[in-house]
């Protein structure tokens, strides 16, 4: 465990995620005995055991509640594990339970709240697509921390891949949580960001920067997703890796045609500048 601030802990859950890395952040919000935990892991024995010998270490809280940040299964595949062991409801905003396989679906109850309260301690939650379409984030104001689930990674930029993402979508919400001023960002993968501010603008400014990059290559002619993708990430990305890298400019892609400024092939394997 890692303290963020007195009485958050952030929990690192061994498991299957994508690239660079090796598993989940949940994190554990704790206040006179009482606590919730926000993400689940992905359900197997490491994650597992991570939380629950955190939840030991903390003296055995009463949970209140789970709170999943989206339906991906590096989050939400220890939800029905959770749920069992501590004796608490799982939520989720409706729109990703939706989305859950079915074992875990039926683990989990409709999130409708707007804050959640530990012991002395007050949350917002707030509805924060992109990443996923239902995706919440949780803001604990008194500390200025921000629980960023997949809309913030710590050392990399996040994959926003339609159908479940949407640029556009989290380019607001970017904004939004830019806005809050955090001073730490709890990610969803990867260390704590302690300059949430200013890590927020990179993120925001970055997006501009790749949407520029994808225009000038269609400037010089149509070309498949792959193919813009092996041009900007070939020093970034290892060809067994591009595919990530192909996810994230077809994200791109999708908010430019929305918005006209490009055209594509109705199997969506080829894009032009429309004139």
């Amino acid at each position: 465990m890692e303290q963020v601030v007195p009485g958050l802990w952030k929990v690192s859950c061994p498991g299957r995620t994508l690239p660079p890395y090796a598993g989940t952040e949940c994190y554990w919000l704790v206040s006179a005995g009482e606590a919730i935990l926000v993400d689940a892991g992905d359900g197997q024995d490491a994650a597992n055991a991570a939380l629950e010998e955190s939840w030991e270490a903390l003296g055995k809280p009463r949970v209140q509640g789970i709170y999943l940040t989206h339906h991906h299964f590096d989050h939400s595949g220890g939800a029905k594990w959770a749920s069992t062991v501590f004796h608490a409801p799982a939520w989720i905003h409706p729109v990703e339970r939706s989305r859950l396989v079915d074992e875990i679906a039926s683990a989990t109850e409709p999130l409708t709240a707007t804050a959640v309260r530990v012991g002395d301690r007050h949350a917002d939650i707030l509805v924060a697509p992109g990443h996923a379409a239902g995706q919440i984030n949780l803001w604990v104001k008194d500390a200025a921390v921000l629980l960023a689930g997949d809309n913030v990674l710590g050392a990399t930029t996040v994959v926003v891949a339609p159908p479940d993402g949407n640029l556009r979508s989290y380019q607001l919400t970017l904004a939004r949580l830019r806005a809050l001023s955090p001073r730490i960002i709890g990610p969803g993968h990867g260390p704590l960001i302690v300059d949430g501010v200013a890590y927020l603008e990179g993120y925001i400014q970055h997006r501009r920067e790749r949407e520029a990059e994808i225009l000038s290559l269609l400037a010089q002619g149509p070309a498949a997703p792959l193919e813009i993708a092996q041009q900007i990430y070939r020093n970034r990305l290892t060809p067994d890796k591009m595919f990530v890298g192909e996810w994230m400019i077809r994200g791109h892609l999708a908010a430019l045609q929305e918005e006209g400024a490009v055209d594509g092939s109705p199997d969506h394997q080829r894009y032009w500048l429309r004139r």
